[in-house]
């Protein structure tokens, strides 16, 4: 049975409805993709970041135990283990503070 010029109207506006919908899933299937990247080189980023900070902790207990066992030397080496400690928590304040804005 042939079709109506109402049916084909109506059948030409479900075609455009569809053309268009596919359109917009293309798009947001593309959007997914580059944010799934974007996702993806931020949390290899912070991955970095915390093993930096782990690192930079290590070193900042190392330095303390130092700086402990040497509290009682000459006041030069614990001046210069002072200064190494307050380099160190510089070092940590930023990356927690990076971390913070991430």
């Amino acid at each position: 049975m042939p079709l109506s010029m109402d049916q084909m109207e109506v059948l030409g506006k479900i075609e455009g409805k569809v053309s268009k919908l596919a359109e917009k899933v293309e798009a947001l299937q593309t959007e997914n993709v580059q944010l799934r990247q974007a996702n993806e080189k931020l949390e290899a980023e912070l991955k970095n970041e915390r093993d930096l900070l782990g690192q930079l902790k290590d070193k900042l207990k190392g330095t303390q135990q130092a700086l402990e066992k040497q509290r009682d030397g000459e006041p030069g080496h614990v001046q210069a283990l002072r200064e190494r400690v307050e380099e160190s928590l510089k070092e940590v304040d930023a990356c927690i503070e990076w971390l913070q804005k991430a």
